[in-house]
């Protein structure tokens, strides 16, 4: 049987690969101005997301400030960061959906700022998650997709217990034309 579902994540302190310590919990709005930048910044760090650098203009602090405080207020969606130096240098959303027919599922989505990967945060977030999505007592799967040519992505998920299930073709168009596919991938939420 499941647990008790709560809505917010507590802090959790872990040590990374380098030594340092990183803090884990749901966001506040005073954490706004971090997660703006983290959405700004990781467009122009990688080619895997679904944004380009302009438009990410549109976003303001107030706009992140309300979005983080809709997600707290959520019944089952969740957002956590990562928090190192106190600077966020991460964050994991997961999306549940609502219908009854498909409430045992959810989307989820990673980001960290390219100067911490490979120090562990990734797992972490992932674990934390994943703990929390066993909580809620609908969920049965997490769902997940990348872009063809993140093998970064693709090995930490496979890792994390997620498998591939199939592709979109043609999922994303580059400025220069490129076709990608992107890759939908599932993790069973066993005991």
């Amino acid at each position: 049987m499941k647990g008790k579902f709560e809505m917010l994540i507590k802090e959790l302190n872990f040590n990374l690969k380098n030594g340092k310590s990183a803090l884990f919990r749901s966001p506040n709005k005073s954490d706004a101005d971090g997660f703006l930048n983290i959405l700004r910044t990781s467009v122009i760090e990688t080619d895997y997301l679904l944004r380009y650098p302009e438009e990410c203009d549109v976003y303001t602090i107030e706009h992140e400030a309300e979005y983080i405080d809709k997600m707290n207020r959520s019944i089952r969606d969740a957002l956590l960061i990562c928090i190192v130096d106190k600077k966020v240098v991460g964050y994991f959303q997961l999306f549940c959906e609502s219908n009854l027919k498909t409430r045992h599922r959810a989307n989820v989505s990673l980001v960290i700022l390219k100067k911490y990967w490979n120090l562990g945060i990734g797992s972490i977030m992932f674990d934390i998650m994943i703990q929390y999505a066993k909580n809620d007592p609908y969920l049965l799967q997490l769902e997940l997709d990348y872009t063809e040519g993140n093998t970064r992505a693709k090995h930490l998920y496979e890792k994390m217990g997620f498998i591939n299930i199939g592709f979109i073709p043609n999922a994303t168009r580059a400025k220069n034309g490129t076709m990608l596919k992107d890759f939908l991938m599932i993790k069973e939420l066993t005991d």
